[in-house]
């Protein structure tokens, strides 16, 4: 596979690059918070807006749904009981999340609809519910900052609507401020909450994944100190420094193109699945099955280390993985047309398929998709039963693995020889990465996860020990050279290879033009 091939398979993006897609959350109160605003506008720190303020803002309702009944939610508003009754099955305990969303949220009110999930990866259902704009809370307790990259890319792709990510500095009981006295009182210090290392890491990789919108969270308050400079405007906190950088990088770059993303994993429409520190369960109430495991066990594989982020010092927020971020998240109801977006389809969890999604699935199949298929869902594919490993099937290829139903142990072998053939560069080492093109050019994002840690309480520990050399190998043509973005640094490309060192938390954007 060469880039002009894989461009020609991409999705147009949908962005507007006039518009401003990374904000500052700030409300309007007082004169600080008004002198806030001309400090941000006058030093180009980003567009500043109240957060979601217009029509619904669902603010993380999975937790809501299933931990604040009868209380006050974080925007004020009150919550009812998620459950009136106890679900018996995964069908009741999804439409009692339905009838939720209803009565907490959009009864009556007026669009636009939004929707945040964060502990609970309940994307696609805020998709299916009808809400027009999806998002994910990132940092905070939360766990697996690609994950979610992939579940709301993977959602907008499926119904249709744009996305956001929104990076909470809030993590254990601690949040990060500069101000004195703190705006969340005992909670705040500048020692406490994330780090800026990792926020900075997130807006990147929000970014070039194909975020509609970067939120930073209470980015108003935290961008400033409380001293003013000789304009009479307010000095600018790290955090602040840090949101001026990356508005640069893209006012200097406000296109840039599709993403690649060879992989769909495609799970069960009632998965419900919650991962985290209470434990692993579905809709809050039910324990995992096999299915819900093999998704588990895939997830761990593409990005290892991420599912429980408790009491790791901000280890598993990010990682460095064998596949880059090169997966999206559909459920087994994505219609064709979405599904052709994907040249590997890889079906996970407790999945019963009807005999119009299994005709999906063989239609992908037909029109040159490579589906991997477990032999825990053979009985929905009769014509495929017979089938052992990598078998032709029409302008395709179905590969049926697994000594066990729900068995991943082949998966990492067959997807690295279909990244093979896929993407037109290798990488020597464990990195995360994720790939752009438009029409010429490539645009590559390399982001060094290892070697930064950070308690809620305590100010960051870099170990320089975790640098490292890595090399990006061409399959193809070899550009003459490529642009590291971010530092202005140019390569000459030599033997087929470009080599970087990289410090530990380092992001580097490289970009090149081929024939």
């Amino acid at each position: 596979m060469n880039w002009k091939t894989v461009c020609e398979k991409l999705p147009v993006p949908v962005h507007d690059p006039s518009r401003d897609r990374f904000y500052l959350e700030l409300s309007l109160r007082d004169d600080f918070t008004r002198l806030v605003a001309r400090t941000l506008e006058a030093r180009q720190v980003g567009a500043w807006k109240p957060g979601y303020n217009a029509g619904v803002f669902a603010a993380e309702w999975g937790y809501s749904f299933t931990h604040l009944g009868g209380t006050v939610d974080g925007m004020g508003r009150e919550i009812c009981r998620g459950y009136e009754t106890e679900p018996s099955t995964r069908a009741e305990a999804l439409e009692a999340a339905r009838v939720f969303l209803q009565k907490v949220y959009l009864k009556d009110h007026p669009h636009p609809w939004y929707a945040m999930n964060g502990h609970y990866p309940w994307h696609h259902y805020s998709g299916e519910f009808g809400f027009d704009g999806l998002g994910s809370e990132i940092g905070e307790n939360i766990n697996n900052c690609q994950w979610h990259i992939a579940l709301n890319r993977g959602a907008a792709a499926q119904y249709g609507k744009p996305w956001f990510i929104d990076f909470s500095s809030w993590y254990g009981p601690g949040v990060l401020d500069y101000h004195t006295p703190g705006h969340w009182k005992d909670y705040s210090s500048p020692d406490a909450g994330h780090s800026i290392n990792l926020f900075e890491r997130a807006l990147y990789m929000s970014y070039m994944a194909g975020a509609d919108e970067v939120v930073a969270e209470s980015g108003g308050v935290l961008a400033v100190l409380d001293d003013r400079d000789e304009d009479g405007l307010l000095k600018l906190s790290p955090y602040g420094e840090a949101c001026r950088r990356f508005n640069a990088f893209i006012r200097d770059n406000p296109d840039v193109g599709s993403c690649v993303i060879p992989l769909a994993l495609v799970i069960d429409r009632l998965h419900g699945m919650y991962p985290g520190f209470e434990g692993k369960k579905s809709f809050d109430r039910f324990a995992y099955d096999a299915g819900d495991e093999m998704t588990w066990n895939i997830v761990d594989l593409l990005l290892p280390g991420g599912w429980e982020v408790q009491g790791k010092r901000e280890v598993g927020y990010m990682v460095n993985g064998p596949f880059g971020d090169g997966f999206d998240v559909l459920l087994q109801t994505v219609g064709d047309e979405v599904l052709s977006r994907y040249p590997i389809a890889l079906l996970s969890g407790s999945l019963q398929l009807s005999a119009q999604e299994a005709d999906r699935f063989e239609r992908y199949v037909q029109a040159g998709g490579t589906l991997l298929v477990n032999v825990a869902y053979l009985a929905a594919f009769p014509r495929w039963q017979s089938f052992c490993g990598e078998t032709p099937y029409g302008n395709g290829r179905v590969i049926v693995y697994g000594g066990e139903p729900y068995d991943v142990t082949p998966l990492r072998d067959i997807l690295t020889g279909l990244w093979a053939e896929w993407l037109p560069v290798s990488f020597s080492r464990p990195v995360e990465y994720s790939l752009n093109v438009k029409e010429n050019r490539v645009w590559m994002t390399l982001i060094h996860n290892e070697g930064v840690e950070k308690d809620f309480r305590t100010p960051v520990e870099i170990d320089p020990s975790k640098a490292m050399d890595l090399t990006v190998a061409f399959r193809e043509k070899v550009p003459g050279t490529a642009t590291e973005l971010l530092s202005g640094t140019v390569q000459t490309i030599s033997g087929g290879k470009l080599n970087t060192h990289m410090q530990p938390g380092q992001v580097q954007i490289w970009t090149w033009e081929f024939d």
